[in-house]
């Protein structure tokens, strides 16, 4: 058994296709410990550009990574205090490269669909849901972590610079809520409209029951069944309280179906 001269205690494993047999160190383990210079960074940084492993190589890396880390020594070596990153800052500069370099892949339609299909999975997972929610619950646990967030976001939105370009990042079809383009609600769409509609759903939220006077503004919206604005049949249209109305705007699909048979119960009723 022949140990690595690098000081790491692990064994050096000779294998058929090695080309040399005197071999004192293991792959990688040479440099241990060597402060490479700058020069020599730029060089290595630009004989890489371009160059992108195979799948094969970035399956065996995963791979490689993820069995590490069910190792409690390799997690206690490379987390908390021992961390590389550990109690350290990107310079702007490095975070400027970083961003050029992953926004064409951040922006491609391959990358936009694999993030969705990966985060649907995530969330039918009720294991997952659970310890987002706990974690989520834990962080905001206590004043002063509330008020630290606070202060940093409030911020972070200040900067002129950041607010621009988080705008521009969801702006028209960028945007998680697009629909397509603002359409007109037409010349049907008026006050005495919409109050006909209150007094006929006896000015009730039809979802949760919550009367116009009990809710939060004193007023309850008018939502068109169908979505289509320019559809103001009262057969489309139902008293809704704010919050109600704002869940609405998820999962549209859903609604259009509950509504639909809502719709279909009341006119029946009626009949």
């Amino acid at each position: 058994m022949k140990l690595c001269k690098c000081g790491c205690g692990e064994e050096i494993i000779f294998k058929r296709h090695h080309k040399y047999i005197n071999v004192e160190f293991i792959v990688g383990h040479n440099n241990k410990g060597k402060v490479v210079s700058e020069t020599t960074k730029e060089k290595i940084s630009i004989a890489h550009i371009g160059i992108k492993p195979n799948y094969l190589a970035r399956q065996k890396m995963s791979d490689s990574a993820l069995k590490n880390w069910e190792s409690a020594e390799y997690k206690k070596l490379h987390s908390g205090v021992n961390a590389p990153m550990y109690n350290k800052k990107q310079s702007e500069a490095s975070k400027e490269k970083l961003r050029i370099s992953m926004e064409p892949i951040l922006k491609s339609p391959e990358y936009i669909e694999k993030q969705r299909i990966a985060k649907t999975k995530f969330w039918q997972d009720p294991t997952n849901k659970a310890r987002v929610i706990k974690s989520n619950l834990l962080a905001w646990d206590g004043e002063e972590r509330r008020a630290k967030c606070s202060e940093r976001f409030l911020a972070l939105w200040q900067n002129p610079e950041h607010a621009k370009r988080m705008s521009e990042r969801n702006k028209g079809d960028k945007s998680p809520c697009w629909r397509g383009g603002r359409k007109t609600y037409g010349k049907d769409w008026t006050e005495d409209l919409k109050d006909a509609i209150r007094k006929r759903d006896s000015y009730e939220c039809q979802v949760c029951g919550i009367s116009q006077e009990d809710a939060i503004n004193k007023h309850l919206d008018v939502h068109h069944v169908n979505y289509i604005r320019g559809d103001c049949d009262p057969k489309n249209l139902i008293s809704l309280c704010r919050s109600c109305h704002t869940k609405t705007g998820y999962k549209r699909d859903s609604w259009i179906a509950f509504f639909s048979n809502f719709v279909k119960e009341r006119m029946a009723i009626n009949a």
